[in-house]
């Protein structure tokens, strides 16, 4: 008869060789996106980019090694403006500003940045790039104030994933006596830090497993799905007036930013990303028309995209964030918008008369 230690021995190699199965299981037909731990916690942003931190990301797309900035930013380190020549681009945005899995200068801010540099002026562009995972319109004005004005920019620009902005905005934020307020609602970042912080190794394994990040996602789907069970259980009962296409509170942050923004002598303009999943063109529309009725220089590149040849190749075929050729593709049009509103090169030389 076998002693107690000896069985605990082959249950523990016998559930190690099963984890590591899984792993491989996972790595054939499951493969996930994998990227190092570069988030820490705040307050009214939820989260921000861990500052002087290198991280990975890796996927069988991709494989891309970058690091955060002492400025918090996948950028370069910006100093103060010397002389009147440099004009300033500040660009606001999600994961797909952050450059989901493509390089440094493969993003469309750095794009952009060439391309207002290559017409031979005396002008120096610097398009910033403050790209964050997770961020709707909400975080994205809460960095505005906290951090982004600080750059002195002489344009902010919006790069809005509209509908992703929309649904962040209603469940983080509301509008109170014309002053934007968080919530008390964890966001999506800092719940599944609570749940990983408990499980030895979780960061190690964050890093290197994709059987880890599997089940992660797995187990959070199955969590929203009850969250959405009970919300529309609610909403038949008429006891929650919850609309995930509500526009109301994202108004009311773009006439906060307009408000605020005008009266700095700040340029702010708005463009619309392509959606990568089913939207509400009506929702669409009426958006547009809140953006042109507030005199917004906004730009929709929704519609380019779909009349776009083989613009199924602007994104990632296991990922819906843009590749390359989806970044340049929306380096060229914002040049083309910036131009056509006066925004840059003839607006600011007006400006510094």
């Amino acid at each position: 008869m076998r002693s107690k230690p000896k069985k605990l021995l082959i249950i523990l190699f016998s559930f190690i060789v099963l984890l590591l199965a899984l792993e491989v299981a996972v790595r054939i037909w499951a493969p996930q996106e994998i990227m190092s731990d570069v988030m820490v916690l705040g307050k009214d942003l939820c989260h921000q980019l861990k500052k002087n931190t290198k991280f990975v990301q890796r996927s069988k797309e991709f494989y891309v090694e970058s690091r955060i900035s002492s400025q918090g930013l996948r950028d370069v380190e910006y100093f103060p403006k010397n002389g009147t020549d440099i004009y300033r681009v500040l660009v606001l945005g999600d994961s797909h500003t952050f450059g989901w899995g493509v390089d440094d200068q493969s993003i469309f801010p750095k794009v952009l940045q060439r391309r207002l540099n290559a017409h031979g002026t005396k002008i120096k562009y610097e398009v910033i790039n403050t790209g964050t995972m997770g961020y709707g319109t909400g975080h994205e004005y809460q960095f505005l104030k906290n951090v982004g004005l600080g750059f002195k920019p002489d344009l902010v620009l919006i790069a809005m994933d509209w509908l992703h902005d929309i649904e962040n905005n209603n469940n983080y934020y509301t509008i109170q006596d014309l002053r934007l307020i968080r919530n008390s609602k964890r966001c999506w970042f800092s719940n599944s830090r609570t749940i990983v912080q408990y499980i030895p190794g979780s960061f190690f394994l964050r890093e290197n497993s994709q059987l880890f990040k599997f089940a992660g996602i797995k187990i959070l789907s199955k969590l929203n799905l009850i969250k959405s069970w009970f919300r529309e259980s609610e909403e038949s009962a008429g006891n929650s007036s919850y609309n995930a296409y509500d526009l109301t509170v994202t108004k009311g942050i773009f006439n906060l930013l307009k408000e605020e923004i005008d009266a700095l002598g700040i340029k702010l303009a708005v463009v619309l990303l392509p959606e990568m999943r089913p939207y509400n063109k009506e929702l669409l529309r009426s958006f547009e028309q809140f953006l042109t009725i507030k005199q917004f220089d906004f730009v929709s590149l929704i519609d380019k995209l779909d009349k776009s040849p083989n613009s199924s190749d602007f994104t990632f075929a296991r990922s819906p964030h843009f590749n390359s050729k989806g970044h340049r593709f929306l380096a060229e049009q914002m040049e083309k918008f910036l131009k056509s509103k006066d925004l840059v090169a003839h607006g600011f030389t007006q400006k510094r008369q």
